[in-house]
């Protein structure tokens, strides 16, 4: 039995209705005729495998939670403290995303990748509920009322022995529901239905070698989305050589059905190629090529001295784009342009505007056919950017 204090200090936060929703919903049938105050379930693989569950939290609770809780462990065969989590949060949907690796393993990150990591989890839940209103591959910006009010209600758990693990419970009833969905599944079991089949669909087509398929039947019921991958390259960046692994506990509550779906969807480190093909060919072409004005900071600057005395090349920037999102990518500019990148680099907080076209990466993205460009003061905001053409 795991540490008694543990289970006496976490008890008190699950009360026994929640057991029971949560037994409902995995195949354990109510037992009829107790006159204790206790539910009874049976399994319904074995009539002889019982549950017990008192309807008070009383002097005993302490050990008949620990019972109830090893009883659901050895049925699910999975670990006493999943078990224990999912109890804490039955009316909720809980996503993880998980870094597997050997230096992950005791559930730490650096800082500089765990932020990628959060990024790239709040953008794949953000392109899910986007996707829940418009069913197209590409969302051009992800900033709808309902994605921000799905965002809002979730909240972040705590990471996990074994892995670096970012976990978001995602409440099924904390938010309005948009009128479009009142009498269908609710707002949060559609997004996360729709972030698991995405992530299933592109696993699947890697290693059955069928992604050509898999794009040609996601056209037709998208749920495979540009920003989904986008946001999948994000995390993996975040550690290159570690598998990444997306699963799903789903809500216990009561006649919500547990979707048909795998719970788990594993990314090892080859398939990131693939993803950012796929995230490419999702992506509309005009977009990719269309000359955009961008606003940002100079990051660094490694350009070289010509034969003219002057410094020209290679600049990475820190691009704040409409939808808020901060994008790092490299330019070459000219010697002229160059020194203006100098001076806003020395400012500290100096920001350039410019155009150009705009091709993103995996961890850096590059920006061509830059033009305009002009350094400004650290006042500045996106209303000093050129006009688009």
């Amino acid at each position: 039995m795991p540490d008694r204090k543990l289970i006496a200090h976490l008890g008190m936060q699950i009360p026994p209705t929640a057991i029971r929703d949560y037994a409902k919903s995995r195949k354990w049938l109510p037992v009829e005729g107790s006159r204790r105050r206790l539910w009874i379930f049976r399994h319904t693989d074995s009539e002889l495998r019982q549950l017990i569950v008192p309807m008070d939290r009383d002097a005993a609770w302490t050990d008949a939670l620990g019972e109830i809780v090893l009883r659901l462990a050895e049925t699910e065969k999975r670990p006493f403290e999943a078990i224990l989590n999912d109890l804490l949060t039955v009316y909720a949907d809980v996503v993880r995303f998980r870094v597997g690796s050997e230096d992950t393993s005791a559930g730490m990150l650096p800082m500089a990748d765990a932020s990628g990591l959060i990024d790239g989890a709040k953008r794949a839940l953000t392109a899910a509920a986007c996707s829940v209103i418009n069913k197209v591959t590409h969302h051009p910006r992800m900033s709808r009322s309902e994605a921000e009010e799905f965002m809002r209600v979730c909240k972040m758990g705590q990471t996990e022995i074994g892995s670096y693990v970012v976990k978001v419970i995602c409440p099924i009833n904390e938010m309005e529901e948009p009128p479009l969905l009142q009498e269908a599944q609710p707002f949060a079991r559609e997004a996360t239905t729709i972030l698991m089949k995405g992530c299933e669909k592109i696993v699947r087509s890697v290693e059955q070698d069928k992604v050509d398929e898999m794009l040609d039947g996601n056209t037709r019921s998208p749920e495979v989305t540009s920003n989904l991958c986008d946001a999948l390259l994000r995390m993996h960046a975040a550690r290159e050589k570690a598998d990444l692994t997306i699963e799903i506990s789903w809500s216990g509550m009561p006649k919500l059905p547990v979707p048909n779906l795998l719970s788990r969807a594993s990314f090892k480190p080859e398939y990131f190629k693939t993803v950012e093909e796929i995230q490419r060919h999702l992506r509309p072409q005009t977009e990719q090529d269309e000359e955009l004005p961008l606003f940002g900071t100079v990051e660094t600057l490694n350009g070289d001295v010509g034969e003219d005395g002057r410094r020209s090349g290679e600049v990475a920037f820190a691009l704040l784009l409409p939808d808020e999102e901060i994008v790092r990518a490299r330019g070459n500019l000219s010697a002229d342009d160059y020194e203006k990148a100098v001076h806003a680099h020395k400012v500290g907080r100096g920001y350039v505007s410019f155009t150009g076209s705009l091709k993103r990466g995996v961890r850096i993205g590059c920006v061509e056919r830059i033009t305009g460009f002009r350094a400004l003061s650290s006042e500045s905001t996106r209303s000093d950017l050129p006009a688009a053409r």
